[in-house]
């Protein structure tokens, strides 16, 4: 099983284990205080975590990078905002809100590192920014919070799982400790804060509590699981599925409650879970094509005899060298001529295998000399996460440093400037594997 298949099980284990998590909620409400669920899920899911630390022999982090603070902070926050608007919604609307993630995880990315989005994307988000309206409308009109917090929960949950992506060399159980760790003392300081307001006598039912311990493995399980999915490359590809917790959350509201889901919910639901069908369909296989003209004459590049091994050597030992800077995988295409600027390179990413590298890094070099293109391309992995502006910065800069030097010395030197800039995003493994040859690849008549 490949990567992306074994994100999507996971995503839909946890979209299960969540919607079960959730039922259960529902039926132990009227008894036991959202702020009493919060703590014993957030408790005994930190003692689960601690345990699956040992079994797995990962260290828990305690200097943890700020990335981990932040998808901490977020989570813990989530934590509250999730068992608050569970308590207080029928569970497929809080489903629908909480699980709003995919949606703004988009709109985030969009954000955060300065991406255009494309018109149908902006469509999508309009039309799920609606369905969110119609849903929370009849919640709000009665004063009911739970509603906000759902959205709050969705906001969240997509800062968070931004930074996750951040966390490679954390390990997945490592993350959840720490996330855990964060809700459980949010959690004791709001059920301190308030706690004369709470009846515990839920304590003395063994049936309450054994329903207690479940729910807080569930919840273990849903987070280690969708952890282990936004850990790899393609988040916002498998984002999506997270909606189908919805699904299995009216199966069981029905199958245990009796509850069906009204007009209002159900509209809400299609105008929310379409769009964010549409965003994880319509993405291209690859991230960005970034093409320059190249204003030099192609006599002034590798074209001689004498000088070709020379400069196809010196290439190569750029990609040596910036590949020991950053998981991130480079490969150097040169061609004579070039069709059509945008597809052609985009043709070539793909036929020398570069959307096969384990987390979709990538990274073409193109140049065509008669036609005089100059191509960076990027695979989906690198566009989640680097603006494409910094991209298309890099590729100008070194389109001006090759017509004021040596062309060949130019690109090696971009290579490497570009591969210290994704370290940042894609750090160097100890045990990282050369997925991609290190040669040039020469096209037809080279």
């Amino acid at each position: 099983m490949n990567e992306r298949k074994r994100a999507a099980v996971a995503v839909l284990t946890a979209a299960f284990s969540s919607a079960l998590m959730a039922a259960l909620i529902r039926g132990i409400r009227d008894s036991v205080d959202w702020r009493i669920i919060t703590t014993a899920r957030t408790g005994l899911g930190l003692a689960a975590a601690i345990g699956l630390l040992r079994a797995c022999d990962a260290p828990f982090p305690w200097r943890p990078p700020r990335a981990l603070w932040i998808r901490s902070g977020c989570g813990a926050i989530a934590f509250l905002c999730t068992f608050y608007a569970t308590s207080n919604l029928p569970v497929a609307d809080a489903l629908v809100l909480l699980n709003t993630s995919p949606i703004w995880l988009v709109a985030l990315s969009a954000f955060l590192f300065r991406q255009r989005l494309r018109p149908f994307a902006v469509v999508s988000l309009v039309i799920a920014t609606a369905g969110i309206i119609i849903l929370a409308q009849p919640h709000f009109a009665q004063r009911n919070l739970g509603a906000l917090a759902g959205m709050a929960t969705g906001f969240l949950t997509a800062a968070s799982l931004l930074a996750i992506g951040r966390l490679r060399s954390v390990h997945h159980v490592a993350i959840v400790a720490h996330s855990t760790a964060a809700a459980f003392l949010a959690s004791v300081l709001v059920l301190v804060c308030s706690a004369t307001a709470i009846d515990f006598a839920f304590a003395r039912s063994a049936r309450t509590m054994a329903i207690l311990a479940v729910i807080a493995a569930l919840g273990t399980v849903a987070q280690v699981q969708i952890t282990r999915a936004f850990s790899g490359p393609g988040a916002t590809r498998i984002a999506p599925l997270q909606y189908s917790t919805v699904a299995f959350g009216a199966l069981l509201d029905y199958l245990l409650y009796g509850q069906h889901i009204g007009p209002t919910t159900a509209f809400g639901i299609v105008l929310i879970v379409g769009p964010a069908l549409c965003l994880m369909l319509g993405k291209s296989a690859i991230g960005d094509v970034h093409s320059r003209a190249l204003s030099i004459a192609a006599d002034a590049w590798m074209l001689s005899p004498s000088s070709a091994g020379a400069g196809l050597a010196r290439l190569e030992d750029a990609i040596r060298a910036a590949e020991k800077r950053t998981s991130c995988e480079v490969r150097v295409h040169v061609d004579r001529h070039c069709a059509d600027a945008q597809r052609t390179p985009a043709g070539v990413f793909a036929t020398l295998g570069m959307t096969r590298t384990r987390q979709r890094n990538g990274v073409l070099v193109y140049l065509a000399l008669e036609s005089r293109v100059f191509s960076i391309i990027v695979d989906e992995g690198i566009s989640e996460r680097v603006s494409a502006r910094s991209i298309a910065e890099l590729c100008d800069t070194i389109i001006a440093d090759m017509r004021a030097r040596d062309p060949v010395a130019a690109v090696a030197d971009g290579i490497i400037t570009m591969f210290d800039m994704l370290g940042a995003s894609f750090p160097y493994q100890t045990d990282d594997v050369n997925e991609l040859p290190d040669e040039i690849s020469l096209g037809v008549g080279m």
